[in-house]
């Protein structure tokens, strides 16, 4: 409920109701204030070299404190607890945890009963007391999968979205730094049926304690054989089999608190398949080589090598990257600040106006900033979108349209790409408009101050107007396309960078315009431009051009 408010920003010319709902449904929009120590197995979390003393059980360093994942190993040992990997059995936790919950709320009730101070918390404060927080952050960490997932998409929203002093973000806190690693007992056959029963003969090195512990699984620091230095992401078991029901159950729990404009069927449906997709390594493994062979020509960013031979479809073994995340970037000087900041924006333009191709997961630890060669390193593809010719070339106009303040053209293209029906009232469509005018002012300025714009709490003038009156969800790629957006203008903001935005939006806009004038003169229709394309896009769109 707490993240209907999201105020996420976006380049889109969308209206902000369809990116916020999005972004806060799916949870990824990256957050301006939190620390972003999430330690999410998800990002494989590489770690930047250092010299301090090697473990005695191996010559791998276990004692970094530079986790290019964003989170510090910390010296004692991470708590372990089983996941839960049947059904069932899961199912049974959730039925546990409502009704400890619902215990724990009576309880709340009469001691504020007798002390006189009924509904000074309101219902949030009374559900989420201090007992139930306890129940539901260890339930969280213990259950792993999407219960886990949801929990740590919502504790990187922004603090309009969830306030640091709410009983939500306390939670949600905590769950982001206390994530369990799973047992010996369940490690060890993962990694024996998916690499054979030598599995540990495969590496000169394996260390057994986790570097980071997340939702989908744990990631662990080895040496190959020729001295190589790799990640290896090891998924938890029983995970992507309980999707469908961690899902189910998670409705339960949200549904009652979520207002009519959220579309939260929807919202769930496609973390459904986010997870699903983010739960195949092979699939992983394929993207992100495709992305390292797109990216070859650009010398500042850099995707790493998967090791085939030490990766199956609950394994992924790729090379370890050095560098810090964003949130030890936003403490450089402003010259590298505005060098970070102008390469994320411009990966993010390029896979979506000329690969068609994006990562959408814009957690600050999946870009790692390389201080000694400049580069931005960019790790974590399991959440990769196809998008079609077609869409990105609309989307393309609906983002000029609201650099130009075009509010016609914005209304047109809106309605032609499925974010409008055409009944909406005025009122709402005067939001949609504002909304999508203040996202398009990076993009209008010569050079654009991120660290004062105040994009966020502007846009959140509009949100409740939008839930109140948005008539249909937004198209299904919304949902992966705008976390990805508003991760970059959130990570801009973070950085407090000045950027001439408006130079590179024209550079890939133009690129783009020239590009589709190409298809068109050769008679080509541009959803046919490839068989990938056809066989990949998230949303069949019966587009005309614009």
């Amino acid at each position: 409920a707490a993240a209907t408010n999201a105020p996420s920003p976006s380049p889109s010319g969308a209206d902000l109701a369809g990116h916020t709902e999005s972004t806060a449904r799916a949870g990824m929009a990256m957050s301006k204030t939190s620390s972003h120590r999430e330690a999410d197995a998800e990002t494989s979390a590489f770690v930047k070299q250092e010299s301090t003393p090697a473990d005695p059980k191996s010559n791998i360093n276990t004692n970094n404190t530079n986790m290019a994942s964003g989170f510090t190993k910390k010296s004692d040992p991470r708590k372990t607890s089983r996941v839960p990997a049947g059904q069932f059995e899961r199912v049974a936790r959730f039925a546990g945890l409502g009704l400890g919950m619902a215990m724990g709320t009576v309880g709340q009730l009469m001691r504020e009963v007798g002390s006189g101070s009924v509904g000074k918390g309101g219902v949030k404060g009374l559900v989420l007391n201090e007992a139930n927080s306890d129940r539901l952050t260890m339930a969280l960490c213990r259950m792993r999968g999407a219960a886990l997932k949801l929990g740590q998409l919502l504790s990187i929203q922004d603090e309009h979205v969830i306030p640091k002093d709410s009983p939500l973000r306390q939670v949600i806190d905590r769950v982001r730094e206390e994530a369990e690693q799973m047992p010996p007992q369940q490690l060890y056959p993962t990694l024996e049926a998916s690499l054979g029963r030598d599995w540990r003969s495969k590496f000169r090195d394996f260390d057994d304690e986790p570097m980071a512990a997340a939702s989908i699984g744990q990631v662990h620091r080895a040496v190959t054989h020729d001295g190589m230095q790799v990640a290896v992401k090891i998924q938890y078991p029983g995970v992507a089999d309980s999707i469908d029901s961690d899902i189910a159950n998670l409705g339960t729990f949200v549904g009652p608190f979520a207002p009519r404009g959220l579309f939260l069927s929807t919202a769930l449906e496609e973390l459904r398949n986010s997870m699903k997709m983010e739960t195949d390594y092979r699939l992983e493994a394929e993207l992100t080589e495709k992305m390292r062979g797109l990216l070859a020509d650009d010398a500042g960013l850099r995707v790493p090598r998967v090791q085939w031979e030490l990766s199956s479809d609950r394994v992924l073994a790729t090379e370890l990257l050095p560098g810090v995340p964003f949130d030890q970037v936003s403490e450089m000087s402003q010259e590298v600040r505005d060098h970070v900041a102008r390469s994320m924006l411009r990966l993010t333009l390029r896979e979506l106006f000329e690969f068609h191709l994006m990562q959408t997961d814009p957690n600050w630890s999946n870009f790692l900033y390389d201080a000694e060669t400049g580069t931005l390193n960019l790790i974590d593809f399991g959440a990769t979108m196809t998008y079609s010719h077609d869409m990105c070339y609309q989307y393309a106009h609906l983002v000029k349209a609201a650099v130009d303040k075009d509010r016609q053209t914005l209304l047109d293209v809106s309605l032609q790409m499925g974010f409008l029906t055409g009944e909406e009232t005025p009122e709402f469509l005067a939001a949609h408009v504002g909304a999508a005018f203040i996202t398009g002012e990076p993009f209008a300025a010569e050079e654009y101050d991120f660290g004062s714009c105040r994009m966020t709490e502007r846009n959140s003038e509009y949100i409740a107007t939008m839930l109140a009156g948005r008539l249909t969800p937004p198209p299904r790629f919304v949902y992966t396309l705008h976390r990805k957006l508003s991760g970059a203008f959130l990570s801009c903001m973070r950085l407090r960078a000045r950027i001439r935005c408006r130079d590179i939006f024209l550079e890939h806009f133009n690129a783009l315009e020239q590009r589709h004038q190409q298809i068109l003169s050769s008679s080509t229709s541009p959803a046919s431009l490839s068989s990938d394309e056809a066989a990949q896009e998230q949303s069949p769109l019966s587009a005309a051009p614009v």
